[in-house]
């Protein structure tokens, strides 16, 4: 399900997965990109239908295109049912990536002060 959801949605690409990456004072392990897309996997219980993505998503996307090199990347949550192995891809959109790039380096300038690193 996974695999057809993806091609439906991406086309045949050769997908790198796993791949680690340390970038600006941070680290950080993709699930699947390539040079065009960037999906990060969540398993679930609920019901896809009703399936959303949350601001974190767009935090931890949008800090891993950058960390990996791809800011352009179209990025999205790649949901597999957990119990009937059934997938749901959703997009995020480009405007809420900026923000939650935005989002990712207010945390972690805020991290860096209240901790001392990089002093």
């Amino acid at each position: 399900s996974a695999a057809k959801t993806l091609y439906d949605a991406c086309g045949a690409q050769n997908w790198i997965s796993e791949k680690s990456f340390a970038r600006d004072g941070y680290g950080g392990k993709a699930d699947l990109h390539c040079d065009g897309f960037l999906i990060d996997i969540k398993t679930t219980t609920k019901p896809l239908q009703d399936i959303k993505t949350w601001p974190e998503h767009e935090i931890q996307l949008a800090a891993y295109r950058h960390g990996l090199g791809y800011p352009d990347a179209k990025s999205g949550i790649l949901y597999v049912h957990a119990e009937t192995a059934e997938s749901k891809l959703l997009w995020i959109p480009e405007t809420d990536l900026q923000r939650g790039l935005k989002c990712f380096m207010a945390l972690k300038a805020y991290f860096y002060a209240k901790t001392g690193l990089g002093d």
